[in-house]
């Protein structure tokens, strides 16, 4: 499995339609988290943009993942390849030998 970065665009202005799908957005996406699908997701403090890393075996793969994303027709994205993704691991989540 691969992982790429989606760089995602939102529009300006956000309208009352695209606030209504929020909720649905938001669930999916906790669904993929959950599954390993997305590794991880994140949103700009002015809302003009998503960041996520998804796994997969292609671009096309990562392109149909977005395909199912409740806000898709309201974005734009561009997907990119990583070489590795690296994240720091929760002192929460750390394994205890105790």
């Amino acid at each position: 499995m691969n992982q790429y970065m989606v760089i995602i665009t939102l529009p300006e202005e956000m309208s009352d339609e695209f606030l209504s799908f929020i909720p649905q957005q938001r669930a999916h996406i906790n669904r993929l988290l959950e599954e390993g699908v997305v590794w991880s997701y994140s949103l700009a403090l002015d809302r003009s943009k998503l960041w996520a890393v998804i796994q997969g075996q292609s671009k096309q793969e990562v392109s149909r993942i977005l395909d199912e994303f409740p806000l898709r027709k309201f974005m734009t994205a561009e997907v990119v390849e990583l070489a590795f993704h690296k994240t720091r691991i929760s002192p929460l989540l750390a394994v205890s030998m105790n």
